[in-house]
């Protein structure tokens, strides 16, 4: 552990100084890191479905938690009435790309899927089906 964290540390702070490879790189730390927390118990970020890009379409989304406290603030009033909460729609071909949602929590479908299998199952575009779907 001590001599990758000797070789990888450097080499990081190499990568981050070019400009568009270090910006993934953040994005893409910032993704591994959320989905560390996700997978600690009493999380509210889960695996759900939401309707995307129209009512009758669904798509595997991470829910992040509730945007009541934050960018819910910027939704008209008559839409802060719902309870709103935050989703991240991660893209297909790179995960830490991706739409960033705030929907009614009524609108959301919650799973019972696991982050990494969804997002298995999102890099592979549905080729890669989670063993707890082919199990029901």
């Amino acid at each position: 552990v001590i001599i990758n964290e000797a070789i990888i540390h450097p080499l990081e702070k190499i990568v981050e100084r070019i400009h568009l490879v270090g910006a993934l790189l953040s994005s893409i730390k910032t993704l591994v890191k959320f989905l560390n927390v996700s997978s600690n118990a009493g999380s509210d970020h889960k695996v759900v479905l939401v309707p995307y890009p129209n009512k009758n379409s669904y798509c595997l989304a991470l829910m992040i938690g509730s945007a009541e406290n934050d960018f819910g603030k910027l939704l008209p009033k008559e839409i802060q009435l719902k309870k709103m909460v935050k989703i991240f729609l991660p893209s297909t071909h790179f995960t830490p790309l991706g739409h960033f949602l705030m929907m009614a929590e009524e609108d959301v479908i919650h799973t019972d899927l696991k982050f990494e299998d969804a997002l298995k199952s999102i890099v592979s575009c549905g080729i890669i089906v989670p063993s707890s779907l082919e199990n029901k």
